[in-house]
């Protein structure tokens, strides 16, 4: 293998450059100057193949497998009934693979596949030697994952999201980028995101890298030319610009630039250390945005009050319930796409609820209407969660274990038959799990687990490194402490990062509320919103569907939204989102349209459309407080000085 030095005469700019060449070929295609790829700061890119031999590599060099005008040649001339691959003798677990390949033979060409392989075992398969068990990375075809643990595929060929068959250059080199890092496998074709795919860690072990030559019954020939390995890189992708880095790519301005006051901004920083002198939060971090750019970001006290840790931007936080507007747009998603619609009853994708029962005073009753997928994204469909005020339907909540991060999905499923619902659907409002039954419809229409939907839907297009309903390893480091509070100036830990439930990924992945996020994640999603559903030149929904989201869809006749005997005068519910209807005495520094919501751990987040803002409050206190938002949401509309 030949070491790249990045600080060599090809370095250009400012960064790592790494020329990814091959000798010249005959034909005119490979004649053109090679292709540049920045690499992350302090990445060497080390070459796999060195344009002459196979020397490195294992696999049937006699009959499928040869190095022909300084390219890797797969080619069958006859049918083979099984893929044969061509593997590194060294084995590798976390890595970047850059490499370039272009199918010459083929039926119509991109009526074929071939793929790469990693992290499994080379097996014997058919008689052949040097098959594979394990993730196979798709491309030409199918841009996607076929995983080979005898699970079949679980990136579909038909999935209608970033992923795209036309980013192949039919005929033409193609530019591959795959990162592995932890249990998570990204993959890049020619600039886009192809992929975004995470599995349980069992099913990942080091092993070679293969090249695959499909199985086919025709002729077929790919080529493999520039193959170039990082080990033990970043996080981040570097063929896609759109995710390098999340403050490179969130726009920023200052607060004048937008119409807002510096000086009437500086008052949130006291604010903050009010509350954190006071003792009623550990630390936070804010987030403000007008007019699509980012005009504050700041941190504020600790993140880990034991450790004695400094918050930080990019600090990682449990959302809880800043989960539903998330999975309310991965339903909408499969809305616009005609697999489900709003008023489907629920029933036609979950049959447990056809049997479904109400509570009334005399035991329960049959349903009079059935629950819609409307009732589940507006909280209008009778669920709660273990404090209904409702003895019977608490009863069979906790008896169920409706909740539970240790039980699948599918489970959760089957125990909706026998959870009554609180009221005939449609007729009343109640927070609770209505939200974690959407992520379950999710799951069913889409054929995906909720966090493989997140992440090659809306994570990955947007760029949202550091989401999901687990923390890697890799970012303990950032992961903030969770505190009780008891609402007078003493915090006592809750949840220490370090030990913290979070760090494993749980059977069941509450759509509810089982999301880790950081500010600067959520503001690109709530800037997709705001923007009416795109977000750097990546579309997830109609403007259409984000004005469902963001106006009231509650029946006029139920009122007001309610916890218990508190009724938030003024204020409706959208799909997915709280919205401001009439001004009231309940939050009265609140504005007309103005949407969002919070989490249980004292985390909030508002938008209001008139002044095109955008804010975000994340700290870690249990139970819900109020402190934050009712502090800063006065102040901040004070520091607007211009229109929009």
């Amino acid at each position: 293998m030949t070491r790249l030095n990045c600080l060599s005469p090809f370095v250009m700019l400012v960064g790592w450059v790494i020329l990814l060449s091959a000798p010249s070929i005959a034909d005119d295609v490979t004649h053109k100057l090679p292709s540049q790829l920045k690499l992350p700061d302090g990445e060497i890119g080390i070459e796999l193949f060195d344009g002459k031999s196979l020397s490195g590599w294992q696999g049937i060099t006699d009959s499928y497998w040869s190095v022909q005008n300084g390219v890797i040649v797969g080619r069958n001339e006859k049918p083979n009934p099984a893929s044969t691959y061509l593997f590194t003798e060294k084995s590798y677990r976390d890595f970047r693979l850059l490499l370039e390949v272009k199918q010459t033979v083929g039926a119509n060409f991109s009526t074929m596949h071939s793929a790469v392989c990693c992290l499994g075992e080379i097996i014997e398969d058919n008689g052949q030697a040097f098959g594979f068990r394990g993730p196979l990375l798709m491309f030409c075809r199918d841009w996607g994952i076929w995983d080979a643990h005898r699970r079949n595929r679980v990136f579909p060929a038909q999935h209608r999201g970033v992923y795209l068959p036309d980013v192949e250059r039919v005929g033409d080199w193609n530019q591959i980028e795959i990162l592995v890092r932890g249990n998570r496998i990204q993959m890049a074709a020619n600039g886009k995101a192809v992929m975004d795919f995470t599995d349980a860690e069992d099913m990942l072990q080091p092993s070679p890298i293969g090249l695959q030559l499909h199985g086919n019954a025709h002729p077929q020939e790919f080529q493999f030319r520039k193959l170039v390995i990082v080990e033990n890189p970043t996080d981040v992708m570097a063929s896609i610009a759109t995710t390098t880095s999340q403050n490179e790519s969130l726009p920023t301005a200052s607060p004048e630039d937008v119409g807002m006051s510096s000086a009437k901004l500086n008052e949130v920083d006291e604010a903050m250390k009010q509350s954190i002198a006071e003792n009623r939060i550990a630390g936070g971090v804010v987030m403000i945005a007008r007019n699509g750019k980012v005009v504050l970001q700041r941190a504020y006290g600790k993140r880990d009050l034991e450790a004695d840790t400094p918050m930080e931007v990019d600090t990682i936080m449990r959302i809880y319930s800043m989960t539903k507007a998330i999975t309310t747009t991965a339903a909408l998603m499969l809305v616009e796409e005609g697999s489900i619609a709003i008023e489907d009853p629920v029933s036609k994708y979950l049959p447990q609820l056809e049997s479904v029962r109400v509570v009334d005073e005399e035991g329960t009753q049959s349903l009079t209407k059935d629950v819609t997928i409307a009732d589940l994204m507006r909280h209008t469909a009778g669920y709660s969660y273990d404090n209904s005020g409702s003895a019977q339907y608490d009863a069979a909540f906790k008896k169920l274990r409706v909740i539970e991060r240790d039980i699948p999905s599918n489970e959760f499923q089957t125990k909706l038959a026998d959870l009554p619902l609180l009221f005939q659907p449609g007729t009343d409002w109640h927070y609770g799990i209505s939200t974690d039954v959407l992520g379950r419809v999710v799951e069913v229409v889409s054929g995906l687990s909720l966090a493989e939907f997140f992440q090659q839907r809306i994570f990955g297009p947007l760029g949202m490194v550091d989401t999901g309903f687990s923390v890697p390893a890799n970012r303990i480091s950032r992961f903030a402490a969770n505190y009780n509070t008891d609402g007078k100036g003493k915090l006592t830990l809750l949840d220490a990062p370090q030990s913290s439930r979070y760090l494993e990924s749980p059977a069941f992945a509450s759509g509810g509320g089982g999301l880790v996020s950081t500010a600067s994640d959520y503001m690109r999603f709530l800037m997709m919103i705001e923007a009416g559903g795109t977000f750097a030149g990546v579309r997830l929904l109609k403007p259409e569907t984000v004005t469902l989201m963001t106006t009231n869809q509650v029946p006029p006749r139920v009122g007001w939204i309610k916890f218990g005997n508190e009724v938030r005068s003024g204020v409706g519910f959208g799909f997915g989102f709280s919205v401001r209807e009439q001004a009231s005495d309940w939050d009265p520094k609140g504005r007309l349209g103005e949407y969002g919501w919070g989490g249980a751990a004292s985390t909030h987040y508002w938008i209001s459309p008139k002044d095109r803002l955008i804010v975000i409050t994340l700290e870690q206190v249990m139970p819900y407080q109020w402190l934050t938002e009712l502090k800063l949401k006065g102040v901040i509309y004070d520091a607007i000085e211009a229109p929009r």
